[in-house]
């Protein structure tokens, strides 16, 4: 059993053991990492130092080789600065003044020299970036310490970083021992302190649990924290003992509450739910989604455990069960079409203290929804019981209001059935026996009341019991006597008025059967009923405006006939006119546009002059502008001439200086012996370099001096002709503008031809479109005299009262539509022709 307990891997044992373990691993670990830390930071340090003042040392070593081109020298420095840097420095790049890479040595560097080299330059001091371990130094030389190039150094920590891990992993090494030792010590000591005193506590509580409670707790004499454990574990065996007992007391009640046939529910002092029966399980379990809606917190599988003022219907269940005394609570839940009423009591112990209560739940929703039944038939119908003999029993005030009785027991259903009983031809004792028998009566009842009959929609039968003996009659129905009553009234009223309305339809088809011979004088001399009279008056007002209608349409009629005839021939007289005027107005459009067309030649004769005079004029003026700006060049020669003897002067004064510092710089090389060499053979290059450059400045100053006297005279004469030029566009300038006027006036003469033509074409056209809707006109006036006409004579057919004469009119002759005037002379754009007219100028009326 040990060994499976130091297996178990929910064991304390092993979590304390592990939680020790992570502990001495979290401090390796956290030491390991603040070790590491440190030398990162001693490493980056150290490189950072190092690579700044190594740097600075070769950047001072070097600038002499940048500064004269000596790639071969600086190549073998660098090589031997890279050597003797102890595998820390990766590459060197150098630049030159213009940022342009002017040697590289080592391994590839990366694209950030670049940038590097040109902030060291910008700041004029040393820049280092951290990241990339690169330091940029400029490059200084001669006394005034000019700039002439860049040294950009790359740095490697990973020598360093190697000799760190072999460190870090050594002392790893040392805490791994150290941490093994340690866990095994405590491991031991916790096995040996804490887990054999709890292996013993757990098998007493095994005991305890196999019901074994004749025994003694081991260690139960100990002082310590294991011996309150056991003195516990020997209080609670005490307890489970007597505890035992309780339960086989309380496991007979809860069988016999199970087996009860009641909904029964135990409550504690504390009102908390401690057991329910069966039978309340099945009710709850019926009504759930009910008792949800009433109490969201509901839970059947949770019920147990709960307070009653969870369940209960009212807030106050606490308050009145304190004050229940020996008398019980009822209460009553509504749930939609349910109702449940709880009934609760107190139980008292031997000192008459409550002790706990029990609930009864009882479902009474039949027994409600019966006597909400009957209740609602009382309210809204005629019911009575009678005895088998015929007495009544027992009626409510509906059928006491209707029958006008007193006490029921002075009634008697045989006088009530003396109506029905002479409507059926059958003695009330053969009805009263069918109902015995079964055969209820349903439908319309005629009842005799007090002084009255009276009518019942409703039923009437005989109540039996199981065995099929009767009981009493039971009357049930609703009192229908003013409704029926009412009916035949409104049947009487209705019979009267079909009687009215027959009289006057028939009055008002013989008028308008008057109306449709075309007999307007009409009338209804008969009065109607008095709710028709107004239809009466409405009618014969109808036909008197009518005929007053008739008689002025008539009128009017004749008026449009005679006026259209006079519209007639004034429009024709009008259209023939019109077309003469169309003909003349097409010739002058012809000669107007000859006289056009002759203008706008003569313009565009002038303006064809006019663009080549400015063409000229343009061209002039460009080769005075080419003198001008040619004169201004050979100033621009002649100066710049100048400048650049100036600075051949200057480079003359270069190359003595430059050979001057040449020899003091070979005098300072011979004196430093084997270390100047370098320098001496620089120096020698440079003052042979600053001779031939003082005589070649010599030769071009010779030069620039001849090539300036040609280039004075060259000016003279190039002044020369732009004076004669000027004269010449001077000329052609007056020319031009002599030419432009004569082309602006020919042209504005053809435009102001050209609208004049256009103007008359426009007036041609209209005057041709003005006859051509006389045409229209004219037609359109002697068809509306034929049609007013022939209004006159259909309204003759009908009697109006008044004398209407119709006059059938004479034929005449239509004028026909004349074809558009075609222009008969001129050529070219004079001849015109009108196409059928559409769209807007159909709709043209202004003449």
């Amino acid at each position: 059993m040990a060994a499976r307990s130091f297996l178990n891997i929910h064991s304390v044992f092993l979590k304390l053991a592990a939680m020790i373990v992570l502990s001495i691993i979290s401090v390796v670990a956290v030491l390991e990492y603040l070790t590491a830390r440190g030398f990162d930071q001693v490493i980056a340090q150290s490189v950072e130092s190092k690579a700044r003042s190594e740097t600075q040392l070769f950047a001072s070593a070097v600038a002499g080789a940048v500064r004269f081109d000596k790639k071969d020298v600086l190549g073998a420095q660098l090589e031997e600065f890279i050597a003797g840097s102890d595998e820390a420095m990766r590459s060197v790049d150098v630049y030159d003044a213009d940022l342009e890479l002017f040697y590289q040595a080592g391994a590839t560097s990366s694209s950030q020299t670049s940038d590097l080299a040109r902030q060291a330059v910008e700041q004029g001091a040393t820049v280092q970036d951290p990241e990339t371990l690169q330091t940029a130094q400029p490059l200084v030389f001669g006394q005034d310490q000019a700039i002439v190039g860049v040294i950009v150094t790359s740095w490697s920590t990973a020598k360093l970083q190697a000799m760190k891990q072999e460190i870090l992993n050594s002392a790893l090494l040392i805490a791994a021992a150290v941490c093994a030792l340690a866990v095994g010590l405590v491991t031991y000591a916790i096995h040996r302190l804490a887990k054999r005193p709890l292996l013993a506590a757990q098998a007493d509580i095994a005991r305890l649990e196999a019901k074994d409670f004749d025994f003694s707790p081991t260690g139960i004499g100990r002082r310590d924290e294991f011996g309150q454990l056991a003195r516990a574990i020997d209080a609670l065996r005490g307890e489970l003992a007597a505890g035992e007992e309780n339960f086989r007391q309380s496991l007979f009640k809860s069988a016999a509450l199970d087996q009860s046939s009641a909904a029964l529910m135990l409550l504690d002092e504390n009102y908390t739910i401690t057991q329910i029966s069966s039978k309340l399980v099945e009710l709850f379990e019926a009504h759930s989604d009910g008792l949800k809606k009433m109490r969201p917190n509901f839970d059947i599988d949770r019920i147990i455990g709960m307070n009653i003022s969870d369940l209960y219907p009212t807030d106050d269940v606490r308050e009145n069960l304190r004050n229940i005394g020996h008398s019980s609570l009822e209460g009553l839940v509504r749930m939609d079409d349910t109702r449940i009423t709880i009934s609760t009591r107190a139980v008292f112990d031997d000192q008459g203290a409550v002790t706990g209560y029990v609930v009864e739940w009882t479902d009474v929703t039949p027994i409600w929804r019966q006597q909400a039944l009957i209740s609602t038939i009382d309210d809204i119908q005629i019911k009575a019981e009678f005895a088998m003999d015929g007495l009544c029993r027992e009626a409510n005030d509906r059928f006491s209001k209707a029958i006008s009785i007193g006490a029921p027991g002075t009634l008697r259903l045989q006088s009530l059935l003396a109506p029905m009983a002479a409507e059926t031809g059958k003695p009330v004792d053969v009805l009263m026996q069918e109902m015995k028998t079964g055969t209820p009566v349903v439908g319309q009842l005629k009842l005799s009341g007090a002084g009255e009959e009276k009518i019942v929609d409703g039923s009437l039968s005989c109540i039996r019991d199981t065995d099929g003996f009767g009981l009493s009659y039971l009357l049930l129905g609703t009192d229908i006597t003013e409704k029926e009553r009412s009916l035949m009234i409104a049947a009487q009223e209705r019979e009267a008025s079909e009687v009215e309305k027959s009289e006057v339809v028939e009055a008002l088809g013989i008028g308008l059967r008057s109306l449709s011979d075309g007999d307007l004088t009409a009338t209804i001399a008969q009065a109607f009923p008095g709710r028709y009279e107004q239809l009466r008056a409405d009618f014969n007002q109808t036909a008197d405006k009518l005929a007053a209608a008739l008689r002025e349409i008539s009128e009017n009629a004749e008026s449009i006939r005679n006026e259209s005839g006079d519209i007639t021939n004034t429009a024709d007289s009008l259209s023939r006119r019109t077309e003469s005027t169309a003909a003349t107005l097409e010739q002058t459009a012809a000669a107007l546009d000859e006289l056009t067309n002759a203008l706008k030649a003569a313009a565009e004769g002038a303006s064809q002059a006019d663009k080549v005079v400015k063409g000229a004029h343009r061209k002039a003026e460009a080769s005075g502008e080419v003198v001008i700006e040619t004169v201004s060049a050979m100033d621009a020669i002649a100066q710049s001439s100048d400048q650049i003897t100036s600075i051949i002067r200057v480079i003359d004064d270069i190359a003595f200086q430059t050979n001057l510092l040449a020899l003091n710089a070979g005098v300072e090389a011979a004196r430093a012996g084997d270390a100047g060499r370098g320098f001496a053979v620089v120096a020698s290059e440079v003052r042979a370099l600053a001779q031939r450059s003082s005589e070649a400045a010599r030769e071009i100053n010779g030069l620039i001096a001849d090539s300036g006297g040609q280039v004075k005279k060259g000016v003279e004469l190039v002044g020369q002709t732009g004076e004669a030029l000027q004269d010449i566009v001077s000329s052609v300038t007056e020319i031009a503008g002599l030419v432009s006027e004569i082309a602006g006036s020919a042209q504005s003469q053809s435009l102001s031809l050209e609208e004049i033509n256009v103007s008359v074409n426009k007036l041609d056209q209209s005057t041709q479109q003005n006859a051509a809707r006389l045409e229209e006109t004219t037609a359109a006036s002697e068809a509306l005299r034929n049609n007013a006409a022939s209004l006159v004579q259909t309204l003759s057919h009908f009697r109006t009262g008044a004398a209407m004469h119709a006059k059938r009119p004479g034929h005449s002759d239509r004028p026909q539509p004349v074809a558009a005037v075609a222009a008969a002379s001129g050529g070219g754009n004079a001849q015109m022709s009108h196409p059928p007219l559409s769209g807007d100028a159909a709709k043209w009326v202004d003449f």
